[in-house]
């Protein structure tokens, strides 16, 4: 049965980390994922980690079924940290087992409603988003994001693009430090992104991961509070 299925298409970040492991220099760096390394090229546990682990095995009350989502404390603590005092305006938390299956989720929301909406991603874009939604049945279209020749983002056709969105379509982007093409848009450049899509009514949709790793979490936090803020 199994001879029948072909390759996946192999993830451009995952062919950095073998080109990476196999090049015999000792004085490289790895940046294909973003997480620390040491000088011996190991993820250490932080002590803080640790103690955050000892402490939640010490007050745990129950092994007992979560709703299906998930951790109401959790999801809410969280949830105000990220969105600010916006977060209490209404905002809803719900709690997956990663992200790429909070991606999943949203997708098949997106793709099981009445009138579908289309989703809108920025090129690059991460590996996993096209067989997510594709996997769905959610409609996709790419717009250009990032230009790798000249090195710089290609913000006016990714606006252009945009027009063509119908009221109710989503867009997909990253916040900071996360976008695979490691460019991030300035912050005039994040507040036309917010004018346009607020003018033709294109939902925002933000995938957001290594907070704190650019300028602090609270200022990676911002993006997502200002879109909190204009819908809320």
């Amino acid at each position: 049965m199994f001879e029948t299925i072909k390759d996946y298409p192999v993830d451009p970040i995952m062919i950095g980390a073998d080109l990476f492991a196999q090049d015999p220099r000792q004085d490289k760096l790895n940046l294909t994922v973003g997480i620390y390394q040491n000088e011996h090229g190991r993820t250490p546990d932080l002590e803080a980690v640790k103690m955050a682990e000892q402490r939640l095995v010490e007050t745990q009350i129950s092994k007992s079924y979560l709703a299906l989502t998930g951790d109401a404390e959790y999801c809410a603590i969280l949830g105000r940290e990220i969105l600010g005092d916006a977060f209490d305006a209404g905002w809803v938390a719900a709690q997956t087992s990663g992200g790429a299956v909070a991606l999943r989720v949203m997708a098949d929301l997106l793709a099981q409603m009445p009138k579908p909406p289309t989703v809108w991603l920025q090129a690059p874009t991460y590996g996993n988003y096209v067989p997510i939604l594709t996997a769905a049945g959610a409609h996709y279209q790419a717009l250009p994001y990032y230009d790798p020749l000249r090195r710089a983002l290609t913000f006016d056709q990714m606006l252009d693009g945009l027009k063509a969105a119908q009221p109710g379509d989503v867009f997909l982007m990253q916040g900071v430090c996360h976008n695979p093409s490691g460019a991030d848009m300035s912050d005039d450049q994040f507040a036309a992104l917010l004018d346009l899509l607020e003018t033709r009514g294109i939902v925002p949709w933000i995938d957001l991961a290594y907070l704190g790793f650019a300028q602090g979490f609270e200022a990676d936090c911002a993006i997502a509070r200002r879109i909190a803020d204009a819908i809320s």
